[in-house]
């Protein structure tokens, strides 16, 4: 199933059925779910093997207003 969906989104490269778990978690921690409820979802014992998945984010960091943007001059 992986392997035709690729086939048919025009992805040329292999696609391992992990993929689908990683773009899982990625998605659900772009959205704002709290990575312990991520944590969950995916069975992972330890914590650290979820925040693997921050890395991919941090273009989302930029878009986090800073409360020093408020501050009048």
């Amino acid at each position: 199933m992986v392997k035709n969906a690729a086939r048919l989104a025009n992805i040329n490269k292999e696609v391992p059925p992990h993929t689908l778990r990683h773009c899982f978690a990625t998605h659900r921690m772009v959205r704002g779910l709290d990575c312990r409820h991520i944590q969950e979802l995916l069975g992972h014992i330890d914590i650290k093997t979820t925040l693997i998945y921050p890395h991919i984010t941090n273009k989302t960091l930029k878009n986090i207003p800073s409360p020093l943007d408020n501050l009048k001059e």
